[in-house]
């Protein structure tokens, strides 16, 4: 398998049970890689956390990361629902990330990390099963801002971001 550098990979596989009316307690595994430079670093982490509804359909999902080596992290996810048909929403997300200590290999800083806004687009071809596309900008902060600089990077980025959500 070929990558190129400068390549960043987060995956998440979340198992929920519902624990009081429109809120599901989650576990399950996230996997990241880091890839700068030629050279590749990569971890599992446990996730803990809560998806749920809050006031005027905001979901709100906080999640807390163990990786193998005991490091602990922790991200907060906001977003918001616009139904354009039965089938196609749009969705504005907030997101920010944050650690216990700084792993610098993952570029990773101590305190808040960053915050991320954007939109995605989301087509459900059945609700189990809905394909989506998006973009955002995010900014980093502290420690993780300073280990972008020194490996040449910007404080702030444009991303694009793919996936499929599912459910069963």
């Amino acid at each position: 398998t070929r990558t190129l550098d400068g390549v960043e990979v987060d995956a998440q596989a979340l198992y929920g049970r519902l624990i009081a009316p429109y809120y599901d307690l989650q576990l399950g595994v996230r996997y990241e890689l880091r890839r700068r430079d030629g050279d590749a670093a990569s971890r599992v982490h446990v996730a803990i956390g809560l998806q749920g509804l809050l006031p005027y359909q905001y979901e709100f999902e906080p999640v807390l990361f163990i990786s193998q080596d005991g490091d602990v992290a922790a991200r907060v996810t906001a977003t918001r629902d616009l139904g354009l048909t039965q089938r196609w929403f749009l969705q504005a997300r907030f997101e920010a990330n944050a650690a216990i200590q700084a792993v610098e290999r993952f570029g990773v800083g101590a305190g808040l990390n960053d915050i991320a806004i954007g939109v995605r687009v989301r087509r459900e071809i059945r609700r189990e099963f809905a394909p989506y596309a998006g973009v955002s900008w995010g900014r980093s902060f502290g420690e993780t801002a300073r280990f972008a600089r020194h490996d040449g990077e910007s404080t702030r980025r444009f991303s694009v971001a793919a996936g499929l959500r599912t459910w069963f």
